[in-house]
């Protein structure tokens, strides 16, 4: 199973279209988006592409943070992911303990993040810390992130997505 992560798109209808040649090249059989997902035109288009979960970010509109919520536990591929966008909680703690306070009852194998707009893709006590970066237009370099799925194993790949 593949799957296309992407986050932080702060997307407005007409913006460069990298990220929408980029699925139609690749195919994936799901998409998640971990927030700041702007215009919700960018979640309408993207969902035509394969199965697509999204979660609100801090920069989204009343009406993103309505229809997808700030926190998802789904399974695909026999994985359990967390997604969310990763600013919640209390700022003083560091992000990754902050990740895992939001997900600790759920275990996830996999938690999927945005918010710094830095990528990141770590296994930190058996638990794979996802960030695909930004896609967003004004981005120097922006990134998009792949996870693959073979049996019981998961890896990640961060992909610029102008090359």
């Amino acid at each position: 199973m593949r799957i296309c992560v992407l986050s932080d798109s702060h997307y407005q209808p007409g913006d460069p279209e990298f990220v929408f040649d980029f699925l139609e090249k690749e195919r994936f059989d799901a998409i998640l988006h971990a927030g700041d997902i702007g215009d919700i035109s960018f979640y309408n288009r993207v969902m035509n592409y394969a199965s697509t979960y999204c979660v609100a970010g801090n920069c989204d509109n009343e009406y993103n943070h309505q229809y997808f919520g700030t926190r998802q536990t789904l399974t695909l591929g026999g994985v359990k992911i967390g997604l969310i966008h990763g600013n919640q909680g209390d700022k003083s703690i560091d992000i990754i303990q902050r990740l895992y306070n939001n997900f600790r009852y759920d275990k996830p194998e996999v938690i999927v993040f945005g918010h710094t707009h830095k990528p990141k893709n770590e296994v930190i006590d058996g638990v794979l810390y996802f960030n695909p970066g930004s896609c967003a237009a004004k981005q120097e370099t922006p990134t998009a992130g792949v996870l693959t799925i073979v049996g019981d194993t998961i890896q990640g790949q961060i992909v610029d997505l102008r090359k």
